[in-house]
């Protein structure tokens, strides 16, 4: 999942302006990209801080780092999966810092639960081979289509319970 956000306008007054963000979330990890404007001097610097949603402690992060292209770059380590998280970023300059997109950002990680394609199939293990027994989809009773765990009516990807 990415998250990136744009610059509503410039910061009067800044030198140093934070224009957009993008953060690309792994399983374990996000990757924090920052597009800036100004500090030809290059004394800026940018902090970074997360939680998980709706916890109160702020956890900090490794500061920025500035690479070619106008754009500081990091990594936020040791994250859960399938947990969503708020991230800020604070901007400083002696000659002044602004950031010109809305925080707390938001990012969630990703799950490695693969998406199941198939079928929930909750079989009777006392339907007799050959597939006169109920079978359960969904949690409802399909007479129908009984079978036993094996049975000829399962196809790839299904999920017998």
């Amino acid at each position: 999942m990415a998250l990136t956000l744009l610059a509503a306008g410039s910061a009067a007054g800044a030198d140093l302006v934070l224009e957009s963000v993008t953060v690309k979330a792994t399983f374990e990890c996000a990757g924090v990209r920052v597009v800036y404007h100004g500090d030809e001097n290059r004394n800026g610097s940018v902090a970074i801080r997360s939680r998980e949603k709706g916890a109160a402690d702020w956890r900090p992060g490794h500061p920025l780092i500035r690479i070619k292209g106008n754009r500081f770059v990091t990594s936020l380590f040791w994250l859960a999966e399938d947990t969503a998280y708020e991230i800020e970023l604070e901007a400083t300059n002696p000659e002044g810092a602004a950031i010109a997109f809305r925080q707390p950002l938001a990012v969630t990680t990703r799950c490695s639960r693969f998406p199941a394609r198939g079928r929930d199939l909750w079989v009777d293990a006392t339907a007799p081979p050959g597939g006169d027994g109920p079978l359960r989809r969904a949690g409802q009773l399909d007479p129908l289509r009984g079978r036993r765990p094996g049975g000829n009516s399962r196809r790839r990807g299904d999920h017998p319970h």
